[in-house]
């Protein structure tokens, strides 16, 4: 019989993000959810909970995104009245309204595809801003792209980096020449960071371990900065 060690593992992530990242640890069949040491909560409550926070998270998600305000009409309250709703419920109630609410109507499912769309359509849309604003700052520079990286003596690179972790990032690479260039989105740097030979393996773990890693262009684009960025003007 094989035996497999079990770990305990905790995941830390916006609580907007706890529905899919649950989704996807339970595709591992050997994934268990650790029991709440809560003298109040059976394990029936418990996975009621559980489904019910997936189910309010979902639909949350979806109101915030179209942007529908948290409150009753004007109108349904001058046709129905001010509702006084029940405050006490018997479990299969509970369990009942939570089947209920994850039978996903056509029409919730379509608009979360929609906001799902619009994110990734914003996302590109960023992250083609930033290709151009770094290939401006490579142009302005006569930067040829193709001679950086390690050479014999020197390293030297372009990175792009969220523009709150200059700082750290300046603190951490402290003694190493690092040049800065402000891009149209004020959210985001270009730096150009020159070392030593022996530098360039620190720098480049520093660098990762704030999601950058050095700057290329992108297949599909010329490989010379002056023609990228002509052709992402156009």
């Amino acid at each position: 019989m094989t035996v497999a060690e079990l770990l305990i593992g905790s995941v830390i992530l916006p609580r907007i993000e706890s529905p899919k990242a649950i989704s996807r640890l339970a595709e591992f069949e050997w994934f268990h959810k650790l029991d709440m040491q809560n003298e109040t909560l059976t394990p029936e409550v418990d996975d009621l909970l559980l489904r019910a926070q997936k189910v309010h998270q979902f639909i949350e998600e979806i109101i915030k995104g179209l942007g529908i305000p948290l409150r009753v009409g004007i109108i349904e309250i001058l046709f129905k009245g001010t509702v006084f709703k029940k405050k006490k419920y018997e479990i299969d109630e509970i369990e009942n309204m939570i089947t209920d609410l994850e039978k996903t109507p056509d029409i919730i499912s379509k608009a979360a595809t929609m906001l799902e769309e619009n994110a990734n359509i914003n996302r590109s849309l960023e992250e083609y801003r930033t290709l151009k604003d770094t290939l401006k700052v490579a142009n302005k520079l006569n930067v040829d792209l193709s001679n950086f990286g390690l050479m014999n003596h020197f390293y030297t690179n372009l990175f792009v980096i969220n523009s709150s972790d200059y700082g750290e990032i300046e603190r951490t690479l402290e003694n190493i020449p690092i040049f800065k260039y402000d891009l149209e989105s004020k959210e985001k740097l270009a730096i150009i960071i020159i070392s030593d030979s022996d530098d360039s393996v620190k720098i480049l773990k520093i660098m990762r371990s704030f999601n950058s890693n050095p700057f290329s262009i992108p297949k599909g684009f010329p490989q010379i900065p002056s023609e990228a960025y002509s052709l992402a003007e156009s």
